[in-house]
């Protein structure tokens, strides 16, 4: 399979090295922020900005050289999904990424190209690393995991202790959650020690890989177009096999960029919020009146963005229900697409035979002979390679497997110490569905009693529940700003002496 073109990272020298992360916390800060991508980092640089006199902590489990995973552990053939000129890294300035690149890279990169990620995450070391050069002594990057915290039971220096995996504590008046999610983990992965499915973004996913293996990768959403890419890169000959519930993938962006003319009058908020049902209808409708007019499909798809967190939000527990179990796998697939050099390559590998894909989902591991999988063959009716529908199972062969599934759907089922304690106390709640944590308009995390938390705040895909669209850079800009000019109003209200703190104590942390 070869390469495909794209828009990769020119050979150049302005690469940075990564933040610096040190093993020694301090013993207090006026904000914790646990979790060390972009909504962690670019929250600490918002409170910094606002408050130069502010001390920060960033907690991160494994620190990668750029920030999150999806910028730190990428190779350099990896696409963002978005184009350039809406990537800045701060609300004020959404063209940043563009600008900087046109610094680095004069006349390389337009406007509406899909750059390497590897490229964003330089792009955001640098401008982290510029934001904070002023407040170094004011900013701790720790590596280490936050296991447990104690709000509001300190001895009145703080409202809160947290308690790391190193044994150490640190005080805080404010806490940040940006844990981001981890990918899922299906039954089936537990029961394969001898052939443990990869994580492709793990060190040495790739490596020892032989040019005829036969790979499985579970999941044909944009993280297997990612592997799919790294094996093009590697001049992969052997058959690779998509399983998924489904058997789609990504659709393509537009060849053009969106038109931004009138797209959110077009559709009505009522409708959308009147349910699932209704809003899917309306927005096929408006595609179909987009490509009547000559404008792409995607136009529709990109005029819901600004109904999608009041729509959301508008539904009842029984209209989300539907949305998941009915009509998410279409609207991720429409909603969250795949640059068209990408969609090439599985195009090609179609063509050839050197892919094949099966509706369904991996029912065990055998690892007796040559690690056969068997695959429980399930939604066939909406299998992508046209064959005809059939139950049970069929056994295929492989040397390497790729767990590509996604993250996690119910926060309950998140293997986090922290957010498991969180979670299992009533600090915090997680909305009807289980999708994530419940915040206010401010971030502010809600207990399971109903009550906000004065100084614990939300941030990122852990919103999903309450806001569904909570991943993508411009809807994680707007909440670190929000987040920001909260924590330090809460952090000068404690400097001044007034009292910003919960009034009782959660519980004592077990030594």
């Amino acid at each position: 399979m070869a390469s495909h073109p794209s828009a990769t990272v020119p050979d150049s020298s302005c690469r940075l090295e990564a933040l610096c992360w040190a093993d020694r916390p301090p013993q207090r800060a006026d904000v914790l922020v646990v979790g060390g991508g972009f909504s962690g980092l670019l929250v600490a640089v918002g409170i910094l900005e606002r408050d130069p006199q502010a001390t920060i902590a960033v907690v991160e489990r494994s620190p990668r050289w750029a920030p999150g995973v999806a910028y730190g552990g990428c190779e350099p053939q990896h696409l963002l999904n978005v184009r350039a000129d809406r990537m800045g890294a701060v609300a004020e300035s959404p063209g940043d990424f563009h600008e900087w690149l046109e610094r680095k890279f004069p006349g390389t990169f337009g406007r509406n190209d899909f750059v390497a990620r590897s490229l964003y995450g330089e792009y955001l070391n640098e401008t982290v690393s510029a934001l904070l050069a002023p407040h170094r002594a004011r900013i701790s990057l720790i590596r280490d995991a936050v296991l447990e915290t104690d709000l509001g039971a300190a001895n009145g220096s703080h409202s809160g202790v947290a308690r790391l995996a190193s044994g150490a504590r640190i005080g805080a008046e404010v806490i940040v959650l940006a844990l981001g999610l981890p990918a899922a983990h299906p039954t089936w992965q537990d029961a394969s020690r001898d052939a443990t499915p990869r994580d492709p973004w793990s060190d040495g996913a790739f490596s020892g890989l032989e040019q005829d293996d036969a790979i499985i990768v579970v999941g044909t959403g944009l993280t297997a177009l990612d592997v799919l890419v790294s094996l093009a890169s590697r001049s992969h000959r052997g058959p690779i096999t998509f399983v998924s519930r489904n058997g789609r993938f990504p659709l393509p962006h537009s060849v053009a960029a969106p038109t931004h003319s009138n797209e959110p009058s077009a559709l009505d908020a009522a409708v959308l919020a009147a349910g699932p049902k209704q809003a899917f209808r309306a927005v096929r409708n408006l595609a179909r009146r987009c490509v009547a007019a000559g404008r792409p499909w995607q136009d529709a798809l990109d005029a819901v963005r600004p109904h999608t967190t009041s729509t959301w939000q508008s539904w009842s527990d029984r209209d989300r229900s539907r949305f998941l179990t009915r009509i998410r796998p279409f609207w991720e697939i429409h909603r969250h697409r795949a640059p068209r050099t990408v969609l090439h390559l599985v195009e090609r590998g179609l063509a050839s035979g050197q892919i094949r894909v099966l509706c369904g989902s991996i029912a065990s591991i055998d690892t007796s002979r040559t690690t056969p999988i068997r695959v429980r063959r399930l939604d066939v009716s909406v299998c992508l390679d046209g064959t005809t529908p059939s139950h049970g199972t069929t056994v295929i062969g492989a040397d390497r497997i790729y767990h590509c599934i996604g993250p996690a759907m119910r926060v309950h089922e998140i293997p986090d110490p922290l957010l498991q304690s969180l979670l299992s106390r009533g600090v915090v709640s997680s909305d009807g569905a289980g999708l994530g944590l419940r915040a206010d308009d401010r971030g502010l995390a809600i207990r399971s009693d109903g009550q906000t938390n004065r100084a614990l705040f939300v941030l990122g895909a852990l919103r999903r529940g309450d806001l569904w669209e909570s991943t993508a850079v411009p809807e994680l800009r707007l909440q670190t700003r929000t987040v920001a000019d909260e924590s330090v109003g809460i952090i000068q209200a404690a400097r001044s002496g007034a009292d910003s703190r919960p009034t009782s104590a959660i519980r004592e942390i077990r030594t």
